[in-house]
C-alpha cells in the first residue's frame, strides 16, 4: 500500500506541475477541464494511503 500511495502522490503532483512545461500525463488528459480537481483527489488519496501504511506498519506485531 505504501508503494501505491507514493505513486499516486507523484501522479497527482505531476499533473499540477507538468502543464507549466506544456506536458501532461496521457492517463489524466481525458479529464480535460476537471483535471485540477482529479489531480488533487489522486494526490490526497495517495497521501492517505501512505499515512495508513505507516500507521499499520507501526502496529504490526514483531516476531523473532
Amino acid at each position: 500500500m505504501r508503494n501505491s500511495g507514493i505513486w499516486l502522490i507523484v501522479l497527482g503532483v505531476g499533473a499540477f506541475v507538468l502543464p507549466y512545461f506544456g506536458l501532461q500525463f496521457k492517463i489524466l488528459s481525458v479529464f480535460g477541464d476537471a483535471l485540477p480537481m482529479v489531480a488533487g483527489g489522486v494526490a490526497v488519496a495517495g497521501a492517505v494511503m501512505l499515512a495508513l501504511s505507516f500507521r499499520a506498519g507501526s502496529q504490526a506485531p514483531q516476531t523473532k
